[in-house]
Order: C-alpha cells, then structure tokens, then sequence
C-alpha cells in the first residue's frame, strides 16, 4: 500500500503568485506523488496486487478563489489517479482518491501568504483527522475509487457539477471582504 498524503498550500492570486512557489507546490503535490507511484508500480506489478491511495482535496474537485495553485495541483492528482486506476485495473492494482475537507492539521496554519489582505478560514466543518484515517482504512479493506470522510463535501461536490455558476456566487458572497487581493502588490 502506498499513502500519498503530503500538501503546501500558497493564500494569493493566481495572477501574482511567482513562480518558485508555483513549482514548489506542484513539485510537492502532484510530482512526488507521481514518483513515489512509478517507484512502486513495478514490485506492485510483480506481486499481482497493490493499492495506492493519493489524498487530494475537495479543492481537488472545486476550486478556491486565492488558492488556485493549490487546488490545480490537486486537479492534477486527481487526474493522474482516474488515469493510473484504469491503467493498472487488469494488474490487480487499485487506486484511490482521497477527498477530504478542511481537516484539523497545521495546513492552515502554514499557507504562506501572497498578494492577499487577511487570512484563510475554511468555511463550515473543519473534520479530525481520525476521521480521515478512518476513511481510509475503510478505504483499504474495500477499495473504493472516491471516498469522501465528510459526507457533506460529496454533496456539495455533486451540488457543485450540476450547478457551478451558484456555488460561484455563494462563495463570492461567503468570501467578500475576507479574501480581498492586496491592489498594492
């Protein structure tokens, strides 16, 4: 079994956000996950069997205004993974996808900040991580393509493919005024 579960996250602009930072997170995000896999793909192959988990984020499925880098590198993750699951289905190799909300860890904590005035808050429910590892254990004992620990995020991952231009305006509304761009950058 190989766990892909490592992240950084940048709070500012898609616009402004430089590129060192642009290769930082992807290198973290999406590389390095993509390389721990080839590594392993081959003893995977050999045994018949194996199951890489790759924990994303609901960003993963729904971008954040000023932290679109951060939710592109999730996009990225979550592409690869669909890619790999039908590629390695006939080897005996599952491959999940990890779709967890905002969870109780020092991410937040450690979002280097941009061109941006203020600080992130994720919105809503802010899940334990017990309940993530939970969800992926279940996750190993019966392999799933999706899991979602936070029942809520599926919704709103569903409510989100059916109606994107109202999520839009209900996050413009939630994040007015909390997530201004810094005009003097």
């Amino acid at each position: 079994i190989l766990i892909n579960n490592a992240g950084v996250g940048y709070f500012g602009t898609v616009e402004n956000t430089p590129r060192e930072v642009i290769d930082e997170i992807l290198a973290l995000n999406f590389t390095a996950p993509l390389i721990a896999t080839q590594r392993v793909l081959p003893n995977m192959r050999r045994r018949g069997s194996g199951h890489i988990i790759n924990v994303s984020s609901v960003v993963g499925k729904r971008g954040l205004p000023l932290l679109g880098i951060y939710c592109a590198s999730k996009f990225a993750l979550a592409g690869i993974s669909e890619s790999l699951r039908v590629e390695l289905r006939e080897a005996g190799i599952h491959v999940s996808l990890v779709y967890p909300g905002a969870t109780e860890t020092d991410f937040f904590n450690a979002l280097r900040k941009g061109d941006v005035n203020g600080n992130f808050h994720p919105p809503g429910y802010i899940q334990p991580v017990r309940k993530v590892a939970r969800a992926i254990a279940r996750c190993i004992e019966r392999p799933r393509a999706e899991v979602y620990p936070c029942k809520p995020i599926h919704l709103l991952v569903w409510f989100n493919a059916i109606f994107p231009q109202v999520v839009d305006r209900l996050m413009t509304s939630y994040l007015r005024g909390v997530l201004q761009p810094d005009r003097r950058t």
